[in-house]
């Protein structure tokens, strides 16, 4: 076991959080992959990726998941006009998504004006994420929303 893996593991809380399902979406396998092996030695259970934008809708209709890790650039689909689509149906309003990118400030405004509720910079550091990602279940229970 890593040093940052004990790290996560010993930072991060056991929470209700950690039960929640996660859906990664990347253009890049090895970054879905890479994301996934760090949410899951943090103790995340249910941990999903998917590399092609084009499935995604499918995807959630599948197995609606509670937070979406989603990349801005991608082919086919990006993950603006993916999380256009999210916002657009009534039933994924609890679904909270977290945009991936190394875009800068315009991106970023844009993401949240779409109904993004963060956004993680890239490159991603372990620790960095498995903190978001609580803090936005928590704030989620906070208000009543997942």
């Amino acid at each position: 076991m890593s040093d940052e893996t004990k790290k996560l593991g010993e930072s991060a809380p056991v929470t209700d959080s950690f039960k929640k399902r996660i859906l990664i979406v990347d253009d890049i396998e090895l970054v879905c992959q890479t994301v996934s092996a760090q949410l899951r030695s943090a103790g995340f259970e249910e941990v999903t990726f998917e590399s092609d934008s084009r499935n995604v809708l499918q995807r959630i209709d599948e197995s609606t998941p509670d937070l979406i890790l989603l990349d801005i650039f991608m082919p086919h689909v990006s993950g603006l006009e993916l999380l256009q689509s999210i916002r657009s149906k009534s039933e994924w309003d609890e679904i909270i998504v977290l945009m991936l990118s190394s875009a800068g400030s315009e991106e970023q405004y844009r993401s949240l004006e779409l109904g993004a509720l963060g956004f993680i910079q890239k490159p991603i550091t372990a620790v960095n994420l498995v903190q978001m990602i609580t803090k936005k279940f928590e704030l989620a229970k906070r208000l009543g929303i997942s």
